[in-house]
């Protein structure tokens, strides 16, 4: 096991903790709603429980264990930020071989740091902006190189705009 899968299988325990702990707490917030007989307010907050945890089940399909396990370190920190995060990507990316094609193993630190260094920006930005703030993660392939993007945006302003695009020579 690599230093990188260390680090992010401790992350990912970490992170485990952290949602457990959440999840818990949004059922103690549901029976309250419901102990008050505010069922409405029970919906409303159990439907924007389940659309906050959209971005984690499309996150699971990706098929590749390491861009997997940065992507859920990714948009939880940003959450930490209250950080509204998109994932997009192809489907195809939800198949291994995909995966065989298109990802060497020398990536991974790169996407790692790439993360961590949007993370770090996206920090420094949080201090300036007090609005909310939405992000969009975008993976795909153009031209034989993968890709990784992020939009940073607050009320429409484009606050962050990184790539990183990695091939047999890293190109950023």
């Amino acid at each position: 096991m690599s230093d990188l899968e260390r680090t992010l299988l401790s992350e990912q325990l970490n992170w485990y903790r952290l949602l457990h702990h959440d999840f818990l707490n949004q059922w103690q917030v549901v029976m309250g709603y419901l102990q008050l007989k505010q069922n409405d307010k029970a919906l409303t907050y159990i439907h924007d429980v389940i659309n906050d945890l959209m971005v984690e089940r499309q996150i699971c399909h990706v098929a590749q264990p390491v861009v997997a396990a940065c992507l859920v370190g990714w948009v939880i920190r940003m959450r930490l930020e209250m950080v509204e995060v998109r994932l997009e990507y192809p489907s195809e990316m939800k198949e291994a071989s995909f995966w065989q094609e298109h990802w060497q193993e020398q990536y991974e630190e790169q996407l790692y740091a790439f993360m961590l260094d949007c993370l770090h920006g996206l920090r420094l930005k949080a201090q300036r902006y007090k609005d909310p703030m939405a992000a969009e993660i975008t993976l795909k392939v153009r031209n034989g190189i993968f890709h990784c993007e992020l939009l940073l945006t607050c009320r429409g302003i484009v606050l962050m705009k990184k790539t990183l695009g990695l091939s047999e020579h890293v190109r950023i």
